[in-house]
């Protein structure tokens, strides 16, 4: 497995997390805040999205992040996006076709993002009583995720 991580120079923020097994099906995760997985280990999120990601027929996966702090526990008051997250949220996004939301919190996803997505394959796993994606850590393995147009 090919795997690579983009961290700012103190590795207090992660922009993107990359997992390669193959290279002809792209998908990307939306994920609320990074944990602690890095370019050699996968967290327990991380390895829930990797084997969500095989199990929908896809072998690259690129998790990006709404905020890019690194904590185990969110902190919304610590929790601020920068120019950077987004600029590598954009590149990235534009070369990817299928989209997984999987944030896990009450958290509406901004304008700028839904530009972006707005003519791509999006996904959600599941859907929260508040209609907010669900985070992946919580569900079970034999999900089929539920196709959401913005």
């Amino acid at each position: 497995m090919i795997r690579k991580a983009l961290f700012n120079s103190s590795k207090t923020k992660r922009f993107l997390l990359y997992r390669s097994w193959g290279n002809n099906s792209k998908c990307a995760f939306i994920m609320l805040n990074p944990s602690m997985a890095d370019k050699k280990i996968d967290d327990p999120t991380i390895k829930k999205c990797i084997t969500y990601s095989k199990k929908f027929n896809h072998n690259e996966l690129y998790v990006v992040n709404l905020f890019p702090q690194i904590q185990k526990k969110p902190n919304f008051k610590k929790l601020k996006n920068c120019q950077t997250n987004r600029l590598v949220i954009e590149k990235t996004l534009k070369k990817i076709d299928t989209i997984y939301l999987a944030w896990g919190f009450n958290y509406k996803i901004s304008s700028e993002i839904t530009k972006i997505i707005k003519n791509k394959k999006v996904f959600v796993l599941e859907l929260s009583k508040n209609n907010t994606p669900k985070h992946p850590l919580y569900l079970k393995n034999n999900i089929k995720p539920v196709q959401i147009f913005l």
